[in-house]
């Protein structure tokens, strides 16, 4: 995926993300509160210790919502947006420069070593094992942060 898709793919996590962070700091606080209440809105919005977890999770749903989804939050998620869209283009280049930097062609493989350690044949006396810390001349060259 690239382009413009991988792009609103990261926005929809970054204001997924923020309403989450959202939910979650206000998580935190929200049972050490008494008395919490609201002008506009006829009801508690505060923990009820002993109360039914469902009566307090419906309270906890009407606080988040009333004190801070409309401005911290939706804020909190247009600056996502915002952030996204202006210098996600630019990161992700450099990230898959990067990657393609840091990828060498050289697939890792897994396997045990072979017994005996094989050494350099008279045919080649250039070949060595990639453990002895020589490289092989068929594997590419490695690049240097100079390249």
């Amino acid at each position: 995926m690239s382009g413009r898709a991988e792009i609103a793919m990261l926005v929809g996590y970054g204001i997924v993300v923020a309403y989450l962070f959202g939910f979650l700091m206000n998580l935190w606080f929200w049972p050490f509160i008494t008395g919490a209440e609201v002008d506009y809105y006829h009801g508690h919005i505060s923990y009820v210790p002993g109360a039914p977890v469902l009566d307090n999770l419906h309270r906890f749903a009407i606080f988040t919502l009333l004190t801070s989804t409309a401005g911290w939050d939706t804020g909190r998620a247009i600056t996502n947006t915002l952030a996204i869209l202006i210098v996600g283009p630019a990161i992700l280049a450099t990230l898959r420069r990067a990657s393609r930097r840091a990828s060498y062609g050289v697939e890792g493989t897994f396997s045990s070593p072979a017994a005996g350690n094989e050494q350099p044949t008279a045919e080649r006396p250039d070949q060595r094992s990639v453990e002895t810390g020589t490289t092989d001349p068929d594997l590419p060259r490695q690049h240097s942060l100079a390249d």
